[in-house]
């Protein structure tokens, strides 16, 4: 992927993705084989773990309506880096949290390291 607003679009989508299998199919495709996503409660390293990570978050929130993650669409790069900004709103649409992701990408324009920072909104 070349395109840093697809790419951001479809990081995006892999947190809102209800079916199990596809988002699957699109952490393998959004992120590098080793790749690493850094919060400050911890990392997880590779396909595996990181569909772990998302999917637990997804089973947090997302499923029971609660939230749904969405980009600010302001995304920036710099020489192989990425950084987005993104918010999460409830059912009523009112943002719950805002943050931001840092990502270096790897040779074939996957997220190789994905720094996220959170704050409540």
């Amino acid at each position: 992927m070349t395109d840093f607003n697809t790419l951001v679009d479809m990081y995006i989508s892999v947190w809102n993705e209800p079916d199990d299998a596809a988002r699957r199919a699109k952490v393998e495709k959004v992120f590098a084989d080793q790749a690493k996503h850094v919060t400050p409660a911890g990392k997880s390293v590779g396909h595996d773990e990181i569909y772990a990570r998302i999917t637990d978050t997804y089973a947090q929130g997302i499923d029971a309506g609660a939230q749904q993650l969405r980009s600010v669409r302001n995304v920036t790069n710099h020489r192989g880096a990425v950084r987005v900004n993104w918010d999460t709103t409830n059912a009523e649409g009112e943002r719950v949290m805002a943050g931001y992701d840092c990502m270096t990408l790897s040779a074939d324009g996957r997220v190789n390291v994905d720094h996220q920072f959170a704050d409540a909104a």
